[in-house]
């Protein structure tokens, strides 16, 4: 996930801690943030992991409560919104993307999923896919722009200071963060490789949408082969079970565990339920 250019590192105070963060590269191959053959620019992300576990859930939402955030509770199959202080009881989460614009909060139990839509970037604090436990936080500047300003980082540590979340150690790195076009499951991760793109897309919103993935929350509608006749995989993975059969599982299932699903030994393979097939829930 590194690129392999030189950067120059700017840091700024956070009181007694300090914001480390990696610039743009310089110019080089395509994938870099240059079409091939000219000048035309994608978009570009930068990424840290925040070791946050366990988090104050609670005061999460309180914070995004006092600053007027729309949130999203999901408990099950049932959906909470709240825009500020204010319960909406006639949203309908058919019709979420209408009105839940950001800045917004995605709360489901212990897990939180926070996004900022600024003039210069946007950003999302999630769970990470990949690292148990943690959370990761992507930053993307807003074409033209490829890179982020000392100013840039001042409106992100305001962002994150009053939920507390940034972690007081001497630094925190930000580093170029590069996707495959293709990504292909670790072996032994038993995951249709839309659903894995979706795990490490910069944006898993904007990503469910483009491929047509069922998304509600930090949750996606899966089917679950079993690896045998009846077998359950484990309570850990916090699934919502819509549907059964012998040899199937309907679920929600939360992003940043498919990963660890896709590895159970009950698990034959998860996918989108996209590719109907005889006996499916």
């Amino acid at each position: 996930m590194r690129a392999n250019s030189t950067f120059s590192i700017w840091k700024i105070g956070l009181g007694t801690a300090l914001l480390a963060w990696i610039l743009a590269p310089q110019l080089g191959p395509p994938r870099d943030g240059y079409a091939a053959g000219g000048m035309v620019e994608v978009p570009r992300h930068f990424r840290t992991v925040l070791p946050l576990a366990p988090v104050d859930v609670v005061g999460v939402v309180r914070t995004a409560q006092q600053q007027g955030y729309w949130i999203r509770i999901q408990t099950g199959t049932d959906v909470t919104y709240f825009k500020g202080m204010t319960p909406c009881s006639a949203c309908d989460p058919s019709q979420e993307a209408t009105f839940f614009v950001p800045p917004w909060l995605v709360v489901d139990r212990q897990w939180f999923w926070l996004h900022r839509d600024e003039p210069g970037w946007i950003l999302h604090l999630r769970p990470s896919g990949e690292q148990t436990g943690s959370y990761e936080m992507i930053v993307s500047p807003k074409l033209p722009k490829t890179e982020l300003t000392s100013d840039d980082l001042e409106g992100i540590v305001g962002v994150l200071a009053p939920f507390g979340l940034l972690p007081q150690t001497p630094s925190l790195t930000l580093e170029p963060y590069i996707v495959p076009a293709k990504p292909a499951p670790p072996e032994g991760v038993r995951l249709d490789s839309v659903l894995y793109g979706l795990v490490l897309a910069p944006d898993w919103t904007l990503y469910a949408r483009e491929r047509g993935i069922e998304r509600s929350g930090l949750r996606v509608r899966v089917v679950i082969e079993r690896s045998a006749p009846g077998a359950l995989p484990s309570p850990a993975w916090e699934l919502v079970i819509e549907a059964e059969s012998e040899g199937f599982i309907r679920a929600q299932a939360l992003i940043p565990r498919l990963v660890e699903l896709a590895r159970d030994p009950a698990v034959g393979f998860v996918r989108p339920p996209t590719r109907p097939q005889p006996g499916t829930p």
